[in-house]
C-alpha cells in the first residue's frame, strides 16, 4: 500500500519508465454468499466483471492521480460496454417475460498508436466479433491503419456455458418482489372508493337538510 500523496516514480530522470500496476477493489468484502433480501425495486441490476485496463498520466504524477485515472477509466469503460449491450437488445413485446436474466457485455479489444505506442486506442467486441471486426471499426471510425496483429484481444474472455450458469444461479435464488396489484386488490379498492363516496354523500344531504 503507497500513501496518494507520494511520487507514482521514484526516479522520473530514466529514460525508459516501466509500468506501474494499480489494483482497485470495487467489494473487498470477504463474504461472497448470497445474502440478498426482499427488495422493492422496478428494475434491479447487479453488475459483476473483473476487468484489466489501461490508464496513461504524467510521469511526476502521484499515486492518488493514477488511482483516479484508474477508476475514471473503469468507469468510462463500463458505461460504453452498457451502451452498447443496450443498443443490441431487440424489444420483443409478446416474449415470455423473465423475471431474472443474464447478460455478458462486449469484452475490449485495443491497439496502439504507430507513432506513438504509449496511446491505445480501445473498441469492444461481442461474443462472435473477431479481431478483423475491432480492425475495422478503427479503421471505419477513426481512420485508424491498425494492422490485425497489433490489435489485442486477449483482456478479457467470453464466459461459457457452465460459467453463466455458476453467475445465475444465486441470481435464481433472489427473492422477487412483486408489485403487479392483483384482481382482487383492485376491486376491494373500488369497492371502497365507491362506499366512501355513499358516505359522503349521505352526510352532505343530511347537513343540507339540517
Amino acid at each position: 500500500m503507497r500513501d496518494e500523496s507520494e511520487q507514482l516514480f521514484k526516479d522520473v530522470k530514466k529514460k525508459k519508465i516501466e509500468p506501474v500496476e494499480v489494483e482497485v477493489f470495487v467489494d473487498a468484502c470477504e463474504n461472497k454468499e448470497n445474502t440478498c433480501e426482499p427488495q422493492s425495486a422496478t428494475n434491479l441490476h447487479e453488475v459483476s466483471f473483473d476487468i484489466e485496463i489501461r490508464a496513461a498520466i504524467p510521469v511526476k504524477s502521484k499515486v492518488g492521480f493514477a488511482v483516479a485515472a484508474v477508476k475514471q477509466h473503469l468507469v468510462r469503460s463500463l458505461t460504453a460496454r452498457a451502451e452498447l449491450q443496450y443498443e443490441s437488445m431487440d424489444v420483443v413485446e409478446d416474449a415470455a417475460t423473465s423475471l431474472c436474466s443474464v447478460h455478458q457485455m462486449p469484452r475490449s479489444a485495443t491497439t496502439m498508436l504507430n507513432t506513438h505506442p504509449a496511446i491505445v486506442f480501445s473498441d469492444y467486441l461481442f461474443e462472435a466479433d473477431t479481431a478483423e471486426d475491432a480492425q475495422n471499426n478503427f479503421n471505419e471510425l477513426l481512420g485508424l491503419k491498425a494492422d490485425k496483429e497489433h490489435i489485442d484481444e486477449c483482456w478479457e474472455r467470453c464466459l461459457e456455458i457452465d460459467e453463466m450458469e455458476v453467475v445465475r444461479a444465486p441470481l435464481d435464488d433472489t427473492p422477487i418482489v412483486n408489485l403487479k396489484p392483483k384482481d382482487g386488490d383492485i376491486t376491494s379498492t373500488w369497492s371502497l372508493l365507491i362506499a366512501l363516496s355513499v358516505i359522503i354523500a349521505v352526510v352532505s344531504i343530511v347537513v343540507y337538510l339540517l
